[in-house]
């Protein structure tokens, strides 16, 4: 196949995305890239000349489909529909620009849409152009995906995990760790209150305890959300039952939990896809604290190494920056650990991110906190080191930093496994069979 990709501009999405076309041409396909920068430039300076700009800009992209025969066209997130121009039928429907050419288009969400691009998409929930006959969107876990398409109004929708360009993450040869753990740390962790940081000096922390205390926190913010909802009866007891199964069963999709209340309140949620993110949002928050307590806690008790944009000092972590590194730089500081750390924040409720791809593929044991989906990515004790609460995770990570040899053994194993399976180009190869 031959693919338009629209290709953006930043620093780790771009890279990523740049992995996943030459994973397509590793798979045997032809990529063409459009510089998504220049055009949003030229938008920039056209002012209150832009619809004329997109415009322009949508008919040149329609002709070099056309005259390069492209068979499909993929961007990241909602990239494309942002950039190009939308048409409407004979009965007044909105329509992208593929839908009227018939090609599809496939929108690949790194972020869940509920997160992406600032949140800037919410107000286009539920629109026909999200559903038209060209639309094609990827996410990386099955319970967002069923969000997508039976609330916020998606088309087709294919739950698809993460992959790794196993030529950019690669084991370092003579490598010689420095730290027992490594870790990603993006932005966001809130800051902790003097009860949190002293449950860190506990080495059986009541992590539960700091759950129940934030969902105290989360229910005035839900009653203050939907204060003055015309259907405020029938949908409180239905957030009401969401955020004590939170807390109970995190581990279910939030929209599989949902179908156990009141289907009248349900529906009457449902029905405004905008207020269902807002409230299940509010309701993950719950988990907000995990990754950072975790990190803070573990840097307690071994030699731990972090690198990001994050900032752990208000939570007195005693874990070593690395500083904010390339995309290229990463497999680099995984190196210098005997194990990888993924912690998700809970923006979605299964799957894994793609950091344990990253470290699997760096041939380091990854040291995974327990998500619903990650045995059917990885085999746990062979491949990957799952673990259930932050004493167990001492305890595995504890086996390793002991055993040369364990080290040696688990990386190998999971950097095979990323090897057979989890590569951009076997993603490609089974997006292109999904696409048509």
């Amino acid at each position: 196949m031959r693919f338009l990709c629209f290709l953006q501009p930043g620093t780790n999405s771009r890279s990523i995305f740049r992995d996943i076309i030459v994973g397509f041409q590793r798979a045997g396909h032809e990529a063409l890239i459009v510089e998504l920068a220049p055009i949003w430039d030229q938008y920039a300076k056209a002012g209150a000349n832009k619809p004329a700009a997109m415009s322009a800009v949508t008919a040149e992209i329609a002709r070099s489909v056309k005259a390069h025969r492209v068979d499909a066209a993929i961007c990241m997130w909602g990239n494309a529909l942002t950039t190009l121009m939308h048409m409407t039928d004979g009965a007044g429907t909105p329509r992208t620009a593929f839908d009227e050419i018939g090609v599809p288009l496939v929108c690949y969400w790194l972020d869940a849409p509920h997160w992406a691009q600032g949140g800037s998409l919410h107000e286009v929930f539920g629109s026909p152009i999200l559903r038209g006959p060209a639309m094609r969107h990827i996410i990386n876990n099955p319970g967002t995906a069923r969000e997508m398409t039976d609330v916020l109004g998606f088309g087709r929708t294919q739950a698809l995990p993460y992959g790794v360009d196993e030529r950019v993450f690669s084991p370092k040869a003579n490598s010689e760790p420095r730290y027992d753990l490594v870790a990603a740390l993006g932005p966001g962790d809130p800051s902790p209150s003097p009860q949190v940081l002293a449950m860190l000096e506990s080495d059986d922390p009541p992590v539960d305890e700091l759950r129940r205390a934030a969902a105290r926190c989360v229910a005035p913010a839900l009653e203050k959300l939907i204060a003055d909802h015309p259907q405020r009866g029938l949908i409180h007891p239905v957030l009401e039952a969401l955020l004590r199964s939170q807390i109970e069963n995190r581990h279910e999709p939030m929209f599989c939990r949902l179908q156990r209340s009141d289907p009248a309140g349900v529906a009457a949620l449902v029905s405004h896809p905008r207020l269902y993110v807002r409230a299940t949002m509010l309701i993950r928050t719950v988990e907000a604290c995990e990754r950072a307590f975790s990190i803070s806690w573990i840097s307690r008790r071994f030699r731990v190494a972090t690198f990001g944009s994050g900032d752990l000092r208000s939570w007195q972590s005693r874990a070593t920056h690395l500083g904010e590194l390339s995309y290229e730089a990463m497999a680099d500081a995984y190196a210098v650990g005997k194990a990888g750390l993924s912690v998700m924040r809970w923006q979605d409720d299964v799957g894994l991110n793609i950091k344990p791809f990253e470290i699997s593929a760096c041939g380091r044991a990854c040291l995974c906190a327990r998500r619903s989906g990650v045995d059917d990515l990885f085999c746990d004790g062979q491949e990957i080191l799952v673990f259930d609460s932050l004493p167990h995770a001492a305890e595995r990570l504890r086996a390793v930093c002991e055993s040369p040899m364990t080290r040696q053994e688990l990386g190998g194993r999971a950097r095979a496994r990323v090897e057979a399976e989890h590569t951009w180009a076997a993603r490609a190869r089974l997006m292109v069979e999904w696409i048509p």
